[in-house]
């Protein structure tokens, strides 16, 4: 399951507050930008989210490719802080606030 948005970026060079969301009884994976709803996919609510095996990455493509023999695509090229993994789906408010914290 993915999502994503092109109308709301992250700006280069410049800290952003990013958060993503998936909640099962509403069906919704929803992605937030500094606080902000950026995109929001309908996926089911009978969808669910199957355990993987490997290692788990954030910033970066299980299965990145491999661009001129050298060079690994699909990875975030930046830093990353404070980052935080709940077993719930946080509300638009709980982002909200996250943000101004």
């Amino acid at each position: 399951m993915e999502v994503w948005s092109l109308e709301h970026t992250i700006p280069l060079h410049k800290w952003s507050f990013v958060a993503a969301t998936y909640d099962k009884a509403c069906g919704e994976l929803k992605l937030y930008l500094n606080g902000t709803e950026a995109a929001v996919r309908k996926v089911g609510a009978a969808a669910d989210i199957t355990p993987f095996g490997g290692d788990l990455l954030i910033g970066r493509n299980n299965k990145g490719m491999i661009l001129a023999e050298s060079f690994t695509m699909n990875h975030f090229g930046g830093l990353l802080d404070e980052l935080v993994i709940y077993n719930r789906a946080l509300s638009a408010v709980d982002i909200a606030d996250a943000f101004q914290a």
